[in-house]
């Protein structure tokens, strides 16, 4: 018979389902919006991360990494950060420097 550590079974499945970075993206988009209905809110923006990880965009998307910055930036803070490391004008940048960004 094996006996399992209820908190380390606890402790991996909030590791190997990264949910410390799932709740720091969600408050930290709490935060920063403030908005009136904090749940239809947080449906949107779990909506949106579900989404970009459903179409591919990014087979390494995960929020620890990139804090999902769709919640915290609006376009036009991203277009002046990509603008601002894209200093050649090429229209690209590496993921290093996107990361970095952000």
């Amino acid at each position: 018979m094996v006996i399992t550590d209820p908190i380390q079974a606890a402790q991996d499945y909030v590791r190997r389902n990264n949910i410390t970075g799932l709740l720091q993206v969600l408050t930290a988009s709490l935060i920063y919006h403030k908005p009136t209905d904090v749940k239809s809110h947080l449906v949107d923006i779990l909506r949106q991360m579900q989404s970009a990880t459903q179409l591919g965009q990014d087979e390494e998307l995960s929020v620890s990494s990139v804090n999902f910055v769709g919640c915290l930036f609006s376009d036009d803070d991203l277009s002046t950060m990509f603008n601002m490391y894209d200093m050649n004008n090429t229209g690209t940048m590496s993921k290093e420097q996107a990361l970095n960004a952000v």
